[in-house]
Order: structure tokens, then C-alpha cells, then sequence
């Protein structure tokens, strides 16, 4: 893996398109918990790298990711249901 770390665009590169519904529900977490699960999740960086791209400690990515896993997890499950 190669990454830049301590940069973080606006560019962040969605999912595959063919995960409509996971790109939809990310773009409806709210930024704290976005930015941390696309870093980590999508572009493959890993938690330390994460957490020094959003400057904050390595214990808020932690759970900032178990949060917004929790939330995407209930926004794909209601989004099942309709």
C-alpha cells in the first residue's frame, strides 16, 4: 500500500458503483463517521494513518468507526425494508 498521509482531498473516491445503496447510505452518516470508514474501509489506509489524516487520536477512529458502523448498518437495514 502507498498512501499520502497527512493530506486528505475532498476527492475522496466513492465505492464501486455497483454498491448504490452503501454509497447512499455513506453520503448519509454524518462527516465525523463518513471520513473514517471511507480512509479505512474504501481506500484501504490503516487505522494509525487514518487517524493522522484527521488529526484526532487513535481512540476516536476506533469508535468513530464502531458508531458509524452501527449507523450505516441501520441505514442499509431500513433501506432493505422499503
Amino acid at each position: 500500500k502507498s498512501h499520502r498521509t497527512g493530506e486528505l482531498t475532498e476527492n475522496i473516491p466513492a465505492p464501486d458503483p455497483e454498491n448504490a445503496e452503501i454509497e447512499i447510505a455513506l453520503g448519509a452518516l454524518e462527516e465525523k463517521y463518513r471520513l473514517p470508514i471511507v480512509l479505512y474501509h474504501v481506500n484501504g489506509y490503516s487505522l494509525e494513518e487514518t487517524a493522522l489524516i484527521l488529526k484526532k487520536p487513535l481512540s476516536t477512529i476506533k469508535t468513530q468507526l464502531v458508531r458509524g458502523r452501527k449507523k450505516l448498518k441501520t441505514l442499509l437495514e431500513s433501506e432493505v425494508g422499503k
